[in-house]
């Protein structure tokens, strides 16, 4: 007997879409990117709001199959991590130049705090229920 198969569902595909958003604003803001589209360098707290809101509805379209409220918090801890760490890592290291692949395992670790509360708050909730 084999594993059932996992398959990818709707709202699994559209939250990560949103978290992709996270992590393309990230690169985009510390590679001046955003300067360059909008000839003027956005805030760090502004951009620190717009991950946090993307991570939200991120958070949200991953929670709607059991409850979309299970999402708020996590998405917002996950946007908001996600960027933060990624331009402390820049920061620190002082890199000039980053690989995609180390772009978006940076902001997945930065997120993780947010996963990780997603899926206890998941387990406590289905717990209670």
């Amino acid at each position: 007997m084999s594993k059932p198969e996992y398959t990818k569902t709707w709202n699994f595909k559209v939250a990560s879409m949103f978290f992709g958003i996270t992590i393309v604003i990230a690169v985009m803001y510390w590679a001046g990117m955003l300067r360059e589209m909008f000839h003027v360098q956005p805030d760090y707290s502004t951009i620190l709001i717009i991950c946090t809101i993307t991570g939200i509805i991120a958070g949200v379209i991953y929670a709607v199959k059991e409850k979309w409220w299970l999402g708020i918090v996590p998405g917002a801890l996950g946007g908001a991590g996600a960027f933060a760490i990624f331009n402390w890592y820049m920061t620190i290291f002082e890199r000039t130049v980053i690989i995609r692949i180390e772009a978006i395992l940076v902001c997945l670790v930065g997120a993780l705090p947010g996963i990780i509360l997603y899926f206890v708050l998941r387990r406590l909730y289905i717990k209670n229920k």
